[in-house]
């Protein structure tokens, strides 16, 4: 009969404590476990497909970039119209303007330690800059 008393009491001590010893573990989990969980993420099969391809993006936008502001600056040296001048000053400075953000995005992403490794070894390690004349 004690037996039977402890064991219900036991029970009941269970009952009444595993909720709040579960919400304890699951707020300790999460919070040790959250940089951990980012990385994982990143490196899904679909997350790794869509950064390694970013970096191709990347790397092909700012090729094109390049050459944008190289032929603008080509049309500028050719151009005496003072309106047109104008109007390709205005186009070199804004396709130069998102050649520089490309690379910078893209450096970025190269510096991310979730990314990185995820970058193809037949792209640069990063862009420079100063190839948007």
């Amino acid at each position: 009969m004690k037996k039977g008393i402890a064991l219900i009491a036991f029970g009941a001590v269970a009952l009444f404590a595993l909720p709040f010893a579960a919400v304890k573990y699951q707020k300790t989990f999460a919070t040790t476990t959250a940089s951990d969980r980012a990385r994982t993420e990143a490196l899904t099969t679909d997350r790794a497909l869509a950064n390694s391809e970013r970096f191709y993006d990347l790397a092909g936008r700012f090729d094109v970039r390049v050459a944008q502001v190289q032929a603008i600056k080509d049309q500028l040296a050719l151009v005496t119209d003072p309106d047109e001048r104008a109007r390709l000053n205005v186009d070199y400075g804004g396709v130069r303007s998102s050649c520089l953000d490309v690379a910078a995005q893209y450096n970025a992403d190269a510096r991310k330690t979730t990314r990185a490794g995820l970058r193809d070894a037949q792209l640069p390690e990063s862009l420079d800059a100063a190839r948007c004349p």
